[in-house]
């Protein structure tokens, strides 16, 4: 199945805001009151460098999409890659990430 662009596009800006480490700017691609860990955890350890790659789609329902991403991240001087599972959902136009159903990143 062809990857969903605008779903691409949407995790290539998350990342360029993961990459900031600034919380305001991450909360901004998240859904409010969700992830709120993962938010905190990404500002507490500043990623040097994070780069996902979406390898598949899936249309869950009329405003939810599963991506089947791959990670590679650098945090503290140490390297980490992975897989994960995010559900963005559409929200005013564009995507918010909602939730991450699996995180495999080591």
């Amino acid at each position: 199945m062809p990857v969903d662009e605008s779903v691409r596009n949407f995790v290539n800006q998350l990342d360029g805001a993961i990459r900031s480490g600034r919380q305001t700017e991450i909360a901004g691609f998240i859904t409010p009151g969700e992830l709120t860990r993962f938010v905190q955890q990404l500002v507490g350890s500043q990623p040097e460098a994070w780069q996902t790659k979406v390898v598949r789609t899936e249309q869950l329902d009329e405003h939810r999409v599963a991506a089947d991403v791959t990670i590679n991240s650098r945090q503290l001087g140490v390297d980490h890659a992975g897989t994960a599972v995010f559900i963005v959902t559409r929200a005013g136009g564009g995507y918010k990430l909602e939730a991450i159903e699996f995180f495999e990143v080591k």
